[in-house]
């Protein structure tokens, strides 16, 4: 600016103007619009001084050069006029050239502010991306008019932007880690509280797992077992099966006193069945067994009366064939003789109805049986039981026999009706059985779907009581395990000839099992305290055959 001062000093404007150029450029680097405008003033100051200067008035000259000063001065003025003209024009046209640059830089940043305003919107929801595109889009706009200003600002907003972007992100990854870690410790906490949740509310994953392996490999040993049982029990009707229909045929051929009864082992089947049960502590099923064994002690009874019976009548029948051999000519005999064997045949079409009814029952209770055990496998037992059909079948049987007076015989159905009613209850118990059996099963299934899920941070009042009622049961097994083992080992001691009789062993056992008896009745079990009354009363009678 001094410069373009001393050539105007000078008076030489195309040089004064060269250096004005030179200063808007620099100014418009600076972004300085209102310096620029003062530089434009002073251009037009200029252009001003520079016609003032063509058009002036001139040096006096001698008259003796008038003429050629007159030429002289004339082609100056025409100069002159021309360089005024020109400078005029060059004025208007840099006039011109200014205010259209000022309108196009005036659209050229409004169209930029205007996209910075939407780049800073969308930095208030932190989209850095598209931000940053438009942020670019405004510097390549103020750039193309050389606003420095706008384009350091810009610059400086990128790399703030930039670095706020990395910083966000930053905070985010924590914030993901930290909630993500926060998410696994509420798990963590989770399973520790649904593993534990006897004695705390807070428990370990590890353990959680632990035990869910425990309850399966328990229920795969239950299977185990089950499968063992159900074997053993399989044997047991297999030989009762095999033994009635032979039974039968033995009836019929008149060999049945020599047929062998299978009774005897089919009972120890059962004991040892029984005594598998009680080891487990499955009491509700020993039950069931033990009934099976009462069962098949009537059915020892029974068989022992009706061989009884064939053997009686094989002495008739043998004193009777013996009494036609000595009296075989006597016609009052033969006469006799006839009337006994229409007897005898009406008799025996009589048994064959009665066989054919006894058939009819055992065949429904055999298919039953069969059925049943299906439907136990299944999960399933929901088919019919037909204990009160045949209840009614044998009911009919032991009339008929009564008005015969087949007493004898009477008497051994009036015992199978009584099996059938037994086994009628127990029929109900064991439905009963299986009910609770699916239903632990599908809480065992609910529970082990709720674990996969996302599990609750606080445990409701129904598992807490499912939890007290799991601790009640492990103490009363524990309880009963520990007594059970005490008679085991006392009587396999005495057995081997290793122990002395010991009455205090019976008492600790007997003490053990009021204890379990009183917890349930505490709790209003009653049916169950009943069953822990009968173990009383079993290891009292052990206790008094020691005592002197």
């Amino acid at each position: 600016m001094e410069d373009a001062e001393k050539c105007m000093e000078l008076n030489e404007f195309e040089e004064a103007l060269e250096f004005y150029d030179e200063a808007i450029k620099l100014y418009r680097e600076a972004n300085n619009e209102s310096e620029i405008e003062k530089v434009y003033e002073l251009i037009e100051k200029c252009y001003d001084a520079k016609i003032k200067f063509l058009t002036g008035p001139k040096k006096e000259v001698p008259k003796a050069g008038i003429e050629e000063e007159a030429i002289k001065v004339e082609e100056e003025a025409i100069k002159v006029e021309e360089e005024a003209t020109k400078a005029e024009i060059e004025k208007k046209q840099k006039v011109k050239e200014y205010e259209e640059r000022k309108v196009k830089e005036t659209e050229i940043s409004d169209q930029g502010y205007e996209i910075m305003e939407k780049a800073a919107e969308l930095m208030k929801v932190l989209d850095f991306e598209n931000a940053s595109k438009l942020y670019n889009e405004a510097l390549d706009l103020f750039k193309s008019i050389n606003w420095q200003r706008e384009i350091q600002e810009i610059n400086s907003t990128l790399a703030y932007l930039k670095k706020e972007k990395k910083r966000i992100l930053k905070e985010l990854e924590i914030k993901k880690q930290k909630e993500k870690k926060e998410i696994e410790l509420e798990q963590e906490k989770a399973r520790e509280i649904d593993e534990t949740a006897k004695h705390r509310t807070e428990f370990m994953e590890e353990e959680k797992f632990k035990r869910l392996s425990e309850i399966e490999k328990k229920k795969q040993e239950e299977e185990e077992f089950l499968k063992q049982i159900d074997e053993l029990v399989d044997e047991a009707e297999s030989l009762n099966l095999s033994y009635e229909q032979e039974k039968k045929k033995a009836v019929k051929e008149k060999r049945f006193i020599e047929l062998e009864s299978p009774y005897l082992k089919i009972i120890e089947i059962y004991r040892e069945i029984k005594s598998m049960l009680l080891e487990r502590q499955w009491i509700d099923q020993a039950g069931i067994y033990n009934q099976q064994i009462n069962q098949y002690k009537e059915k020892l009874k029974q068989d022992t009366k009706l061989r009884q019976i064939e053997a009686q009548k094989r002495e008739r029948d043998k004193a009777y064939l013996d009494s036609l051999k000595i009296k075989k000519d006597d016609e009052a005999v033969a006469e006799k003789i006839k009337e006994v064997e229409d007897k005898k045949r009406e008799e025996e079409v009589f048994q064959k109805e009665i066989t054919e009814l006894v058939n009819e029952a055992e065949k429904i209770s055999r298919d039953y049986e069969v059925e049943k055990k299906k439907a136990i496998k299944q999960g399933q037992l929901d088919i019919e039981a037909p204990y009160p059909k045949i209840i009614e079948i044998y009911q009919d049987v032991n009339k008929r026999l009564l008005e015969r007076g087949w007493s004898d015989q009477a008497e051994i159905y009036k015992n199978q009706i009584q099996i059938y009613k037994d086994k009628l209850n127990q029929d109900k118990k064991l439905r009963e059985l299986e009910v609770k059996k699916v239903q632990e099963q599908k809480e065992y299934e609910e529970f082990i779907k709720v674990k996969k899920e996302e599990v609750p941070l606080k445990v409701s009042t129904d598992e807490l009581k499912v939890v007290e009622e799991e601790d009640f049961e492990t103490k009363i097994s524990n309880m009963v395990d520990k007594a059970i083992k005490m008679a085991r080992e006392y009587e396999s001691g005495i057995r081997r000839g290793l122990k002395s009789e010991d009455p205090s062993i019976y008492r600790e056992v007997i003490e053990i099992f009021k204890e379990v008896k009183k917890m349930f009745l505490d709790k209003n079990q009653k049916e169950q305290a009943d069953i822990y009354t009968k173990q009383i009363q079993l290891y009292e009678k052990k206790l008094n055959s020691i005592i002197p």
